[in-house]
């Protein structure tokens, strides 16, 4: 009995690795361009529809020791720079819970949430959409119908790096 609790043991430890081994080569980094966007904008005191510019990139990569994040304590699979930036716009939203769990599920998607955004991406597909919300829906006083309080969504393609 002893021998088949071990042997279940090692052989449940070697899938367990080989998964988060396969994870970690799945894991790569990713360039992003924007292909549309399109939104609202105020305009003398008026929301208007825009077509907003095209071309934003973002560099999707798995957290590196030494990120500058928002919480520094916080593990995340993922994060998403604006393409220049040294500080993320959003991180993904599933952490390393399966490994509090131990409960393994690996995905093709990527869901990425910041303050002001996010950012949902599918590394098969390599496409993603992302959404800009501004200030609009928090109880800022800045939340009134001002001008920077843009809401925008995206859709793009990605590449791997």
């Amino acid at each position: 009995m002893k021998y088949v609790l071990g042997t279940a043991a090692a052989l449940s430890t070697l899938f367990v690795t080989q998964a988060l081994a396969d994870d970690e080569i799945e894991r790569g980094a990713f360039l992003c361009i924007s292909e549309k966007a399109i939104g609202f904008k105020v305009k003398d005191g008026e929301w208007r529809e825009v077509n907003f510019t095209t071309g934003r990139k973002y560099i999707v990569r798995p957290q590196k020791e030494g990120d500058k994040l928002y919480d520094p304590s916080m593990e995340h699979r993922y994060v998403v720079f604006d393409f220049g930036d040294d500080f993320p716009s959003a991180w993904d939203d599933q952490g390393f819970g399966y490994f509090l769990t131990g409960e393994y599920t690996p995905s093709s998607s990527i869901n990425a949430k910041g303050y002001f955004s996010v950012f949902s991406m599918d590394k098969e597909t390599l496409r993603y959409a992302a959404n800009y919300r501004g200030d609009w829906t928090s109880q800022s006083p800045d939340a009134e119908q001002t001008e920077g309080n843009d809401i925008a969504i995206e859709i793009g393609s990605c590449t791997r790096l």
